[in-house]
């Protein structure tokens, strides 16, 4: 949003800057005219005016012609170049219209911003709501995911009991169509997240599940080998050596699927936080 305001604000400068290059054109091309033709003041009308000396009788000092120039002697007219006024009326229009211009494009982008920033911030409600609502999933997954439930699972696998109404049977039961679930919450989050960190918070979270899911299986799977065992023929020569390994087997699996869930727990502390 940052950079997408930088850019408006530069194309907003420089077009006010194009605007003002043009109108200082404008008004210098205008008035390059207005230097006004001034006829040459040294010739001075006094001498025109002034009546010859004569030597004759008064009567004959009436003035001659020749020194009736009035149009000498008046201050000789500014010519104003043709369309001088049309120019000036031009270079008016042309700052008016500059000016509002300038005012459009300001508004407009006053307008984008703020739109840009209430789409923002509307859609920042409704991404959060999404995250609660994949928290609370992904953390029902993560509650269901524990050690108990793998021991039952291998336990009915052996025996063979599904044990329909109990807590485990009721939770194995809702767990895919929960786990599908949550995921795909998961991955709208990330794809939807407003920045980096978010996304990769809510990546984790998918990975850390799958994680769970993972060593839940390699847990129940070594629960049913060391039943299986443990139910072998007592008189097996490597009866013993068997049924250590079945059991060590056991051990690594719950060892594994502790630590996934340390790691589950960390990731969905980080995504509660962005709640």
């Amino acid at each position: 949003m940052i950079r997408r305001r930088s850019r408006t604000r530069w194309a907003l400068l420089a077009v006010a800057a194009a605007v003002v290059v043009t109108v200082a054109a404008c008004s210098g091309e205008g008035t390059r005219p207005t230097v006004s033709t001034v006829p040459d003041q040294t010739t001075t009308p006094a001498e025109t005016t002034t009546p010859p000396e004569t030597t004759e009788a008064p009567e004959t000092t009436a003035p001659p012609e020749t020194t009736e120039a009035p149009e000498t002697t008046a201050p000789p007219e500014t010519t104003e170049p043709e369309g001088e006024g049309g120019g000036n009326g031009a270079l008016v229009l042309i700052v008016a219209l500059a000016g509002l211009a300038i005012l459009v494009l300001v508004i407009l982008g006053a307008r984008s911003s703020r739109r840009k920033d209430v789409a923002i911030s509307a859609a920042a409600p409704s991404w959060k709501e999404r995250a609660r609502t994949a928290y609370a999933n992904s953390r029902w997954v993560y509650d269901t995911l524990t050690e108990d439930l793998a021991i039952w699972r291998g336990n009915t696998r052996v025996d063979g009991i599904t044990d329909p109404g109990s807590a485990n049977a009721t939770a194995w039961e809702q767990l895919p169509a929960r786990m599908d679930a949550a995921l795909a919450e998961l991955y709208a989050l990330e794809s939807a997240a407003p920045d980096a960190r978010t996304a990769q918070v809510a990546r984790r979270v998918v990975d850390t599940l799958k994680g769970v899911r993972t060593a839940i299986d390699s847990r129940v799977e070594a629960r049913v080998a060391f039943r299986t065992e443990e139910a072998g023929p007592a008189d097996a020569p490597d009866r013993q050596a068997r049924l250590d390994q079945a059991r060590d087997r056991e051990r690594r699996a719950s060892e594994n699927l502790a630590a996934a869930r340390t790691v589950a727990a960390e990731a969905l502390t980080e995504l509660s936080s962005l709640t």
